[in-house]
C-alpha cells in the first residue's frame, strides 16, 4: 500500500507495549510518521507541546480500567471537543457493538475490532487519510469540511456508507468525473470505481 506524498502524522495510544511497538513500526514501514504513547497523560502532554497529528489510533481499553472502554471513551470525548478535525480510529475488543456505538457517537471516524489484522488496519488508516485530505482541499477552497450526517441509530454500516459516499462525491467533482484519475487517487481499480458510482447512484451532473 502506498502512503501519501505528504507524510501523514499518526499518533498511537495503546497500553500494551508489544502492540504499540508492532503498530508503530508497521505504520512507519508504510511511510507514515508515527508517535506512540502508553497512556492518555503522555498523549495529552505531546498534543500540548507539539503539532497536532493527522490521525490517532485509540485503544479503548486503557488503564486503570483496561477491561472497560470508559478511559478510551473519555479520551475520545475530550479530543472531539478540543481537536474536532483529528481523525480517530478506535480499536475495540470487549462489548464491541455497544462500544462502537458510543465511540462513533462521541466523534470517532472509524473502528476496528480486535484482534486487528494488518490489512484491515492499513485500509482504515488510508480511508481516514483520504477523507482528511479531501477536507483540507475543500477548506482551502473556502468550503466547509466533510460531515458525516448518517444517524448513528441506523447502525455502523450506515455511518461508513455515508463517509464513503461523501468522499467519493468530493473526488468525483474534483476530477470532473475522470474515472481513471479517481481510481488513481483512491488507490483502487477502475472497475471498483464504477461499482461505487453505481452503488451510490452517482453520475455526471
Amino acid at each position: 500500500m502506498q502512503a501519501y506524498s505528504e507524510t501523514l502524522h499518526i499518533a498511537v495510544l495503546e497500553d500494551d507495549p508489544a502492540l504499540r511497538e508492532m503498530w508503530g513500526w508497521m505504520l512507519e514501514d508504510e511511510g507514515y510518521a508515527v508517535a506512540c504513547y502508553a497512556n492518555p497523560a503522555e498523549l495529552h502532554s505531546a498534543l500540548t507541546a507539539q503539532a497536532m497529528p493527522d490521525l490517532l489510533l485509540l485503544d479503548l481499553g486503557l488503564p486503570p480500567q483496561p477491561d472497560s472502554a470508559e478511559e478510551g471513551l473519555a479520551v475520545l470525548e475530550q479530543l472531539a471537543v478540543n481537536t474536532p478535525d483529528l481523525k480517530v480510529i478506535v480499536l475495540t475488543g470487549q462489548n464491541q457493538d455497544a462500544n462502537v456505538y458510543r465511540a462513533i457517537k462521541a466523534g470517532a471516524f472509524d473502528f476496528i475490532a480486535k484482534p486487528v489484522s494488518v490489512d484491515h488496519l492499513l485500509l482504515a488508516v488510508k480511508r481516514a487519510a483520504m477523507f482528511r485530505q479531501q477536507e483540507q482541499r475543500l477548506q482551502s477552497e473556502g468550503a466547509r469540511r466533510l460531515v458525516i450526517d448518517a444517524p448513528v441509530d441506523q447502525g455502523m454500516k450506515a455511518v461508513r456508507n455515508e463517509a464513503e459516499k461523501r468522499l467519493l462525491t468530493a473526488i468525483l467533482h474534483e476530477t470532473d468525473f475522470n474515472v481513471h484519475e479517481m481510481a488513481r487517487r483512491m488507490g483502487i481499480k477502475r472497475e471498483n470505481v464504477y461499482y461505487l458510482l453505481k452503488k451510490y447512484e452517482l453520475a455526471r451532473d
